[in-house]
């Protein structure tokens, strides 16, 4: 089961990296340097947040996995 989440926590980490690539690519097409800053600060922020979101939920699973091991006493 960790594997399971640890592989779709990479497959989605990858997918929004790609995403993200294209997202600046034609930012910076269309954009003035100053514009673009002001989005890519934003966009940055949004994605240390979601980072950070990602990061709590796997702390989460941890804690319920750990919680689990220690009930059924599986160790």
């Amino acid at each position: 089961m960790t594997a399971v989440v640890l592989a779709l926590a990479a497959l989605a980490a990858i997918i929004l990296v790609f995403a993200f690539q294209h997202w600046m690519t034609h930012l910076a097409d269309r954009l003035p340097t100053g514009q673009l800053i002001v989005q890519l600060r934003r966009g940055i922020g949004l994605a240390m947040i979601a980072s950070g979101l990602c990061l709590l939920l796997l702390a989460g699973y941890a804690a319920w996995l750990a919680r689990m091991t220690l009930e059924q006493r599986r160790w």
